[in-house]
């Protein structure tokens, strides 16, 4: 279920901005989080995480429809070859805080 929402977040976040995913998916997203027993400050910093990497994805991809617009002359196919090493890294912490739920949540832990 976790991977499935983890995909829908990253296809939304192709085509919408952070905060309009969230306003369309959230109500319906967190009782499902709550009813699987998950806590919803780690689902919090992955729901940024993953729209973020949204973000960047083709086909829209609205950071590097960005960055074409800033820099004209730079190809898009430039500019997808500059963010895959950022997407790998991306793909790799959010595998490992998806796993392991207790890092997301360690510093907030101590603070409290």
């Amino acid at each position: 279920m976790i991977c499935g929402l983890l995909l829908l977040y990253i296809f939304l976040g192709a085509f919408f901005d952070e905060v309009a995913a969230m306003v369309i998916t959230l109500p319906f997203v967190i009782p499902v989080i709550q009813n699987l027993g998950y806590d919803l400050l780690w689902w919090g910093v992955i729901n940024i995480m993953v729209i973020g990497m949204g973000m960047l994805t083709p086909p829209i991809g609205i950071n590097v429809m960005l960055l074409k617009s800033m820099y004209r002359e730079l190809s898009l196919r430039t500019i997808y070859r500059g963010v895959v090493p950022f997407m790998c890294a991306d793909i790799v912490r959010l595998a490992i805080l998806t796993v392991f739920p207790q890092l997301t949540l360690w510093l907030p832990g101590v603070l409290r």
